[in-house]
């Protein structure tokens, strides 16, 4: 592991000054995501370490990760995140990117589209994952959390991903779509097909051959796919021929709203977004903070002592949630695409580049974040995570729209865990790769005394 930490005062940037970034050689690339895929974040840390906080690499003709766009800027220096989430859409495009994820998230997904549009949607999705209007669906979810972790008491092993899997693919279903209990079993095992098999290592691997046609031959995939659709579409339609019924869930919401109405396609794109964007990465992040806590005894007192209370303020399992998105964030990049070149502080970036801010190097920055490698929820404490310091799910004005519902979920689902049972480790075996990051933690519970 890179222990290299920022001491150093950060370097000033002038508008007047204009440097070359460290180039990476191409022919390492191939080394590099060998590697990558078998050690993880440590791997760009040594670059880093060896170039300075940004270098590129100019990817060979044939082996983009986008169309047309060959050069690829990583940088860890944080004072350089807010300059590119905040640039004009005039010089940088913040969706390109995201296209990566158009099979499943569809053309219409606020995360691919800009402008006029982006600002539409998100004005009429926006308010309906804030505040209040999560609050109604906190007990619904304290309920299914309750259902599952009863079950783990005397079960023997219990592998902690798996179970929050299934618990956050019914919270989302019931908060999107309002599917209710007796109904979850004709949603579910289509769902837990596509997720499957959207968030496996294979996706990477068709993407890159997408010109030899990858993605196109993806029988499994677009089937999967096809039937959630039938499912969304066919609710959608029932909706529609029953306008007079209300339901409190979000396609509702969304479909009642004033203004230009959001079309079949429109909605189909934003709950697909919501699923796809919302289950594991929830799901992770809870089975995190439970690996975290059980190595830390005294937190977890802690954090075990404020679920037991009676009182309404979970300010310390929020911090807790906090300091596992520092440590591990669902995403390790969120990038931008220069169309016109590009100053970044004091470095000029050619056009048709895809610029990377490096989340795990941001969050590990030693003047943001002393010690960093350690667990510390109390830095979170009283202590409101910075906008562009803490960059689990990016940010500017395409920051992920789901992020409160994440954290709204995360909080009562592990909250309700450590309200109901005491955990311990029966194995604690984590991947590898850091391509798609698992955490196969298993866990043996008792009822809480």
């Amino acid at each position: 592991m890179s222990t290299r930490l920022h001491t150093a005062t950060k370097q000033s940037y002038s508008a007047t000054t204009q440097l070359a970034v460290p180039t990476v050689k191409w022919w390492s690339l191939p080394r590099l995501l060998v590697d990558y895929a078998r050690y993880g974040d440590d791997v760009v840390d040594k670059l880093f370490d060896r170039y300075g906080d940004i270098f590129r690499v100019d990817v060979p003709i044939g082996f983009e990760i986008l169309d047309g766009v060959r050069s690829v800027v990583l940088f860890r220096d944080p004072n350089l995140v807010k300059p590119l989430f905040t640039a004009s859409a005039e010089v940088v495009d913040p969706t390109l990117a995201n296209h990566v994820l158009e099979l499943l998230y569809g053309d219409r997904s606020l995360f691919l589209v800009d402008g006029p549009d982006h600002q539409r949607i998100r004005k009429l999705v926006l308010p309906r994952l804030r505040g209040n209007e999560l609050q109604k669906w906190g007990d619904g979810l304290d309920s299914s959390v309750r259902t599952d972790v009863a079950t783990w008491a005397g079960a023997g092993p219990v592998h902690v991903q798996e179970r929050m899997l299934d618990v956050t693919l019914e919270s989302i279903l019931q908060i999107t779509l309002g599917i209710t209990e007796e109904q979850m079993p004709i949603w579910k095992p289509p769902m837990h097909a596509m997720l499957r098999t959207a968030m496996s290592n294979e996706y990477i691997v068709r993407y890159a051959t997408r010109r030899l046609g990858g993605l196109k031959t993806w029988t499994k995939l677009h089937a999967e796919i096809a039937a959630c659709e039938s499912l969304i579409y066919t609710e959608i339609a029932r909706r529609r021929n029953a306008r007079e019924v209300e339901q409190p869930d979000l396609l509702d919401l969304m479909m009642r709203l004033e203004g230009p109405p959001l079309s079949d396609r429109e909605l189909r794109d934003q709950l697909f977004t919501i699923l796809l964007a919302g289950h594991e990465t929830t799901a992770s992040t809870v089975t995190w903070a439970v690996d975290y806590l059980l190595q830390n005894p005294q937190q977890l007192a802690i954090a075990t002592a404020e679920a037991r209370t009676d009182s309404d303020d979970y300010s310390y399992i929020e911090a807790v949630l906090h300091e596992t998105l520092r440590m591990h964030a669902p995403a390790p990049v969120f990038g931008r695409v220069t169309r016109t070149t590009y100053q970044l502080g004091n470095y000029a970036i050619a056009p048709n580049s895809l610029v990377l801010p490096f989340i795990h190097g941001i969050h590990r920055d030693a003047t943001l974040y002393p010690d960093p490698n350690v667990f510390r929820p109390e830095r979170f404490v009283d202590t409101k995570p910075g906008t562009f310091t803490l960059i689990p799910f990016g940010g500017g004005t395409h920051r992920c729209v789901g992020d409160r519902l994440a954290l709204f979920q995360a909080k009562l689902m592990l909250r309700t865990i450590l309200r109901d049972v005491e955990l311990t480790f029966h194995s604690n075996k984590k991947t590898t790769t850091n391509l798609l990051p698992t955490n196969n933690i298993q866990v043996l519970a008792r009822r809480a005394s």
